[in-house]
């Protein structure tokens, strides 16, 4: 067989041969491989998969803020176009239950839909019977913004980490973008926030929201960087630049956090630590001369934080509901302050009990070890993704919205096809 030419040429299959197999020009060679290796022979319709997947994981997890961003900018009422847009989402969703008929049970991820199923009757409760406000919008964000999305994903059985890295990239730049301009322009109108604070945000977009957007833009970027040329290389860099900025801006302590400790693992299990020490020692430097800048002076004047204070209020009480009905849980938010707790764990305990709760933690440790075997690996993506989404759902995360986290967690867990793995274990292997 003669040596093939060119590292990223992809030629349709001519002809091909054997029982079962697909139509010709169904199929795909993949000739990034060496040139004395076997062409990689990709089914179109996985390639169709990865697409949609790619993008239903971006718009639910990513899209809402460029949707605020419209809102706040054109003066409309956020809440219709946020119901809208969960709509569209959910409709999606449904389109990829609907084409991709088959679906593979596993352990793991049963157990995550035993958890949705007991949640969404813990909501109902507290929505009809206790008439709890806010439960029916919990409902209806948890199912159209989590469940759906991730039974779609689930279907769709494919991971392509280069797909997903620019879905999600462009998706949280377009959203970075749009708040930095708007707020420079002053096209937002009055924010009681960010006149007081000063910190980045709209009546439509919180301060904590953009912060984890921007994170997660940096996160899909670095993983860009790994397989980029030199001058693509140089553009990610400038646009993550500005989703520093905005990360900067917003003033979000958790995002940060996040930020900084997934990319540490990653720099960790990929080799690249010491590059990570050339570039952030500068930057930390320069930054350090910017007291003015939002995050700085909150995390100089972490012990006057009063937000900080109210939550640690918040998660005392939330204990002792658990206290109280330890076993079946009591209610999905606090019922002193109507909050949830910021801490999926502990929203866990106090909605479903504790049993349901050790479930719930056993199936994130699960994920955790997944997802520390995949940063390790050419689709460290998901593993990064995780990280953040992790200590998301333990700072500032509610079971409801801790739409990443689910959705990690519902790739990881059982996946075969990897697109972007060629020398290392599947999803698959990874997770059973």
């Amino acid at each position: 067989m003669t040596a093939y030419e060119g590292r990223n040429s992809v030629c349709k299959v001519e002809r091909v041969m054997g029982r079962g197999m697909a139509s010709p020009g169904s199929m795909i060679v993949d000739r990034k491989e060496s040139h004395f290796a076997m062409p990689k022979i990709i089914p179109s319709d996985v390639k169709r998969r990865a697409r949609f997947g790619a993008w239903l994981f971006a718009l639910a997890q990513f899209g809402y803020p460029i949707i605020g961003n419209i809102a706040a900018l054109a003066h409309l009422e956020n809440r219709t176009l946020s119901i809208l847009f969960r709509v569209v989402v959910a409709l999606y969703a449904v389109a990829g239950l609907y084409l991709f008929r088959r679906i593979r049970l596993d352990p793991w991820r049963l157990g995550m839909l035993f958890i949705w199923a007991c949640y969404l009757l813990r909501l109902s409760h507290d929505y009809f019977v206790d008439g709890i406000e806010g439960a029916d919008y919990s409902m209806q964000y948890f199912i159209a913004g989590s469940v759906l999305p991730a039974l779609a994903l689930w279907k769709s059985d494919t991971f392509d980490q280069s797909r997903y890295a620019w879905a999600g990239f462009m998706t949280c730049s377009l959203g970075c973008a749009m708040s930095l301009v708007g707020d420079w322009l002053g096209a937002f109108g009055y924010s009681e926030l960010t006149s007081t604070t000063g910190r980045l945000s709209t009546e439509s977009l919180n301060p904590i929201s953009l912060g984890h957007l921007a994170a997660s833009g940096i996160l899909c970027g670095a993983v860009l960087c790994e397989a980029s040329t030199r001058r693509l290389r140089a553009l990610l860099v400038f646009v993550m630049a500005g989703l520093l900025l905005v990360l900067l801006q917003t003033g979000s302590k958790g995002p940060a956090v996040a930020l900084i400790f997934a990319l540490a693992i990653w720099a960790v299990r990929r080799g690249h630590l010491i590059k990570i020490l050339l570039v952030s020692v500068p930057i930390a430097l320069l930054l350090s001369t910017f007291n003015e800048l939002p995050l700085l002076s909150r995390i100089s004047g972490a012990e006057e934080d009063l937000s900080t204070l109210e939550r640690v209020v918040l998660l005392n009480d939330s204990l002792q509901q658990i206290v109280a009905s330890p076993w079946v849980g009591s209610s999905s938010v606090e019922l002193k302050s109507g909050h949830y707790p910021h801490n999926v764990f502990v929203e866990a305990a106090m909605a479903l009990g504790i049993p349901l709760a050790s479930m719930f933690v056993l199936i994130v440790s699960r994920g955790a070890m997944v997802g520390w075997h995949l940063i390790g690996t050419r689709s460290n993506l998901l593993g990064m993704l995780f990280v953040q989404s992790l200590i998301i759902s333990v700072t500032s995360g509610s079971l409801y919205g801790s739409t990443l986290l689910w959705l990690c967690l519902i790739l990881m867990f059982g996946m075969r096809t990897s697109l972007s793995t060629k020398n290392d274990r599947s999803l698959g292997d990874a997770a059973s």
